[in-house]
């Protein structure tokens, strides 16, 4: 089993309901892309961390609250998107998405 990080928006895997970036799960690699060909989106945690190197964690935790109603800094949204870009690209080669 591996740490993954969810950087999406609301996904339901194996039924619980991932709703906010940072939340971890443990998969296997198997379940990983069984989970991203379903359209869930997280990272290994190592790429997750490279992503949001420097980035001061409270703010992290600020943004991630699903009931955060403020409007984030464009740095964590550019991270966030960053993270989501390499999702899409991990989604294309291991799922065989066109």
């Amino acid at each position: 089993m591996k740490k993954y990080i969810f950087v999406g928006a609301v996904s339901h895997v194996a039924g619980l309901e991932y709703n906010a970036v940072g939340q971890s799960a443990d998969f296997s690699d198997e379940y990983f892309v069984e989970a991203l060909a379903g359209g869930a989106s997280f990272l290994p945690e190592d790429r997750f961390a490279h992503h949001f190197e420097g980035f001061p964690p409270e703010q992290l935790a600020q943004y991630s609250d699903p009931y955060f109603f403020g409007v984030p800094s464009s740095d964590y949204t550019a991270r966030v998107e960053a993270c989501r870009d390499e999702v899409r690209a991990l989604r294309a080669e291991l799922c065989k998405v066109v």
